[in-house]
């Protein structure tokens, strides 16, 4: 008996029930290699285990690796972490190591650059073997534009080039457009993505929505602009600080709704009670105990006499009145 496990292009992975190994074949009948332990497929490759050694087949059903190795990773931009006699190195698409099996690790692979760990501290290296950032970290994270590093408590933001932009003593956390600065585990602040500081680690919450930052401080909220420009101080008593939808930001202020723009300024005062985001240039608002729409120059569209009010989708909402809806 044989059990199935995948059909992949031209080729046909097949299980014997009887033995457990494993067989790879093409849809003519041809085997390409059988009695394996285990094989898997990563979408590149086919990757073959037989007597705790692993080989690696290409999607034409060649052999690429000579000797088997102790470990393989599933491809990432063609490459193959391989690991042997404990270390690790890369495979390219012909099965040649194109880098050399001496690292401690291989950590994240990217478009440009390898994470590897080498006699202790991490580094990175480019695709020709060299070195962009020298081994000197104990910790080292790849992200879309930058690399941020630590080593005894010192965090360090990079290019990919390898030129440090920013370094601190505060724990450096990545958000996708933003970095956040931790000191002393309660204090927040914020560095853009090319190292420029934006506001210093002295407040209690910071983050960003949209193009705007924002911090708090004594429970009063700042608002900065993308480049750390101050567009609403903390004496401007906002409370709250949310996506609003459309070109819009909610605010709460004096414990009422409205909502502000990219630009920091006031487009809705806040005298509402609740509101909802804009979406198709309408927005649901609570006040008095009902709930009704504005649009975006706050013309009431529909008054407050709504028990329930959804978002607008497409041109359409759902509200109840007298428990229809």
């Amino acid at each position: 008996q044989v059990e199935l496990k995948m059909g992949h292009e031209n080729f046909i992975l097949l299980k014997d029930l009887g033995s457990e190994k494993w067989k790879l074949s093409k849809y003519d009948g041809t085997v390409i290699v059988q009695n394996q332990d285990s094989i898997f497929h990563d979408g590149m490759y086919f990757f073959t285990q037989e007597n705790g050694r692993w080989n690696v087949y290409n999607r034409f059903g060649r052999k690429l690796t000579l000797k088997g190795y102790e470990e393989l990773r599933p491809s990432k931009n063609g490459y193959i972490p391989a690991r042997r006699d404990k270390y690790w190195g890369m495979l390219d698409f012909q099965g040649h190591p194109i880098l050399a099996i001496k690292f401690d690790e291989i950590g994240k692979i990217g478009d440009r650059l390898s994470l590897v760990k080498y006699i202790g501290d991490w580094g990175a290296l480019d695709y020709f073997g060299s070195w962009k950032i020298r081994p000197q970290f104990d910790s080292l994270l790849y992200t879309e534009e930058i690399l941020i590093g630590e080593r005894q408590g010192i965090w360090t933001i990079l290019n990919k080039s390898g030129r440090q932009l920013f370094s601190s003593t505060s724990e450096l956390i990545y958000h996708e457009d933003y970095i956040e600065l931790i000191h002393a585990d309660t204090l927040h602040g914020l560095v853009s993505l090319n190292g420029n500081i934006i506001t210093n680690p002295r407040h209690e919450e910071v983050g960003k929505i949209r193009n705007l930052f924002f911090t708090k401080t004594d429970g009063r909220l700042e608002i900065l602009g993308e480049s750390g420009e101050l567009l609403i101080n903390k004496n401007g008593g906002i409370t709250s600080f949310e996506e609003g939808g459309n070109d819009h930001f909610k605010i709460q202020k004096d414990g009422k709704f409205g909502f502000i723009d990219s630009n920091g300024q006031i487009k809705i005062a806040n005298r509402y009670d609740s509101v909802k985001i804009f979406n198709n240039e309408m927005a649901a608002f609570y006040l008095r105990g009902g709930w009704g729409y504005i649009n975006e120059i706050e013309e009431i569209v529909v008054q407050p006499n709504l028990t329930y009010a959804s978002n607008f989708d497409q041109g359409f909402s759902i509200g109840q009145i007298n428990g229809l809806f």
